[in-house]
C-alpha cells in the first residue's frame, strides 16, 4: 500500500513537471518573462538612481529644516510684542474712528423715526 502512494507522488510530481516545462517555450509565456524582466530592470536601475541623487536632497532638507528652526526660535521670542503692538493698534484706530461712527449714526437716524427699525438691526449685526 505504500508504495502504491510512492508511484502515485513520482507520478503526479513527474507530470507537474512536465506541464510546468512545457509552457516555458509558450511565445506569450516567453515575452511576459520579457516583460516582467524589463520591469524589474527598469525599478531596480529606478531604485538606484533616487538612492544616488537621495543624499544631497536630504542634506539640503535638512539644512532647510534647521533654518527654518531658527526662524521660528527667533519669531517665537519677538512674537509677543508683536501681537501686544497689532493688538494696541487695533484698539487706537477703534478709539479713533468712534466719534465717525456717532456722526454716521446721528445722520441715518436723524429725522425719520421709521429708520431706525430697519438700520438698527444693520448696525447691531
Amino acid at each position: 500500500m505504500r508504495m502504491w502512494h510512492y508511484r502515485t507522488m513520482i507520478l503526479i510530481s513527474g507530470a507537474s513537471l512536465m506541464a510546468v516545462l512545457a509552457g516555458c517555450n509558450d511565445p506569450e509565456s516567453v515575452d511576459l518573462r520579457s516583460r516582467r524582466q524589463d520591469s524589474l530592470a527598469w525599478a531596480v536601475g529606478s531604485l538606484g538612481h533616487i538612492e544616488n541623487n537621495s543624499r544631497p536632497s536630504m542634506s539640503w532638507m535638512m539644512g532647510s529644516l534647521r533654518e527654518q528652526t531658527e526662524r521660528d526660535l527667533e519669531n517665537t521670542s519677538k512674537n509677543p510684542a508683536r501681537l501686544g503692538a497689532m493688538m494696541q493698534n487695533d484698539i487706537d484706530r477703534w478709539k479713533a474712528s468712534q466719534p465717525l461712527y456717532n456722526e454716521a449714526i446721528q445722520r441715518e437716524l436723524k429725522g425719520e423715526p421709521d429708520n431706525v427699525g430697519r438700520t438698527a438691526p444693520k448696525m447691531i449685526w
